[in-house]
């Protein structure tokens, strides 16, 4: 299982902790996926360091053409991807891949989460 993650630049420890207790255990998505623009930031990197997370990072570029089962407006807008998650999780699973939690947002709004079983999973 892969988890993709999508983030806001405010994002905050608590909005991935609630994603990990609540989508990355319940999964056993303790592979994590996001773009390289957003992997350097410095929360999201305590999150994955603190929770021994394996780090995917994915080529924005890689994501266009992913059709995902859930469109985000803002997603669309900023990224040209119904769904920055969902699509990372693709992305980072392989062409077998295939979505088997769709986009959550946390409560605050500022990440979302998708799991993605890889072929093998």
């Amino acid at each position: 299982m892969i988890a993709g993650i999508g983030f806001k630049s405010t994002v905050t420890i608590t909005s991935f902790n609630e994603l990990f207790e609540s989508y990355i255990k319940r999964y056993s998505a303790f592979t994590v996926a996001t773009s390289k623009e957003k992997a350097i930031n410095a929360v999201f990197l305590k999150f994955v360091s603190t929770n021994r997370l394996k780090l995917i990072q994915i080529e924005e570029d890689d994501i266009y053409n992913i059709i995902t089962p859930t469109v985000s407006h803002l997603s669309m807008k900023f990224k040209n991807v119904g769904s920055f998650c969902e699509a990372a999780a693709l992305a980072a699973g392989g062409t077998a891949s295939k979505i088997i939690c769709e986009r959550k947002i946390s409560s605050d709004r500022l990440a979302t989460i998708a799991i993605a079983e890889m072929d093998g999973d």
